[in-house]
């Protein structure tokens, strides 16, 4: 029995260590195409459905084009040589947030728009949030009971000479800082 369980192990170790002589591609190769006859032997059944549903032409059948689009953008973002910095996660989040989203509105639930954006931000004395909104020269308010968003300055673009001084009426240049007074 003891002589059984080292010839296992000694067998073992050598087809281990036969694996690991392999160069690393390989190995990989191997690894991957282990996974896929896995995967197709664990789900020849879905798979199968699938290609008779995409045969008859039905509304599934576009599920083969998922896999492949992967695989595709896989490739292509791997090949290419980066001569630009990447863009990071705040980047992305304007990006994004600003494509799904209509420009914020005036007496409009903050949540309801998109902003672009924020030059500079302050506490109001009554909690409210005050920030300026680079893009558009205006400074917004925004109620902290209610959500609701409110211009208190500027008229979303720079001032001409001889504009009356008041302050939905300003129209800003540029606006690098926000301050509130607590009197």
């Amino acid at each position: 029995m003891t002589v059984t369980a080292q010839t296992s192990d000694r067998n073992s170790a050598s087809l281990l260590s036969r694996y690991y002589e392999v160069h690393p591609t390989y190995r990989l190769i191997v690894r991957w195409a282990l996974i896929a006859l896995l995967t197709a032997v664990a789900f020849w059944r879905s798979f199968f459905s699938i290609g008779v549903t995409a045969h008859e032409d039905g509304l599934g059948g576009y599920v083969w084009t998922v896999p492949t689009a992967a695989i595709l953008v896989a490739v292509g973002l791997a090949r290419r040589h980066r001569t630009e910095l990447p863009i990071h996660d705040r980047q992305t989040d304007i990006i994004v947030g600003t494509m799904g989203l209509p420009p914020l509105r005036d007496g409009a639930p903050a949540t309801s728009g998109s902003v672009g954006r924020i030059a500079a931000s302050a506490m109001g004395q009554r909690g409210e949030i005050l920030f300026a909104e680079e893009g558009s020269l205006r400074v917004w308010s925004v109620d902290a009971a209610t959500g609701i968003a409110k211009v208190i300055a500027g008229r979303g673009f720079a001032a001409p000479e001889g504009e009356p001084d008041q302050a939905r009426a300003v129209a800003f240049g540029a606006i690098h800082a926000l301050a509130s007074d607590a009197a």
